[in-house]
């Protein structure tokens, strides 16, 4: 990776999202049999390392603890 910066003083914990709700749009009829989706036990959470531009200082990835990095908008550039 390169022109960026991986800011270790820094941790972003995520949460794994819960399932939508699967029922239909519309629906008269209910049977009240709707689950309940447990909370993530402690300990699932993913920590990550925030990645800036050296440039501009913009965040432009997370780095996550097995070291991969993962970009969100961003364009690949030849050097």
């Amino acid at each position: 990776v390169m022109n960026c910066c991986v800011d270790r003083s820094q941790v972003v914990q995520v949460k794994p999202k819960k399932p939508k709700s699967s029922r239909r749009r519309g629906s008269a009829h209910h049977d009240g049999d709707d689950e309940e989706v447990p909370a993530a036990p402690p300990g699932m959470e993913d920590d990550f390392y925030p990645v800036q531009c050296n440039e501009c200082s913009t965040v432009v990835a997370m780095q996550d603890l097995d070291e991969v990095y993962h970009f969100f908008n961003i364009i690949a550039s030849e050097p």
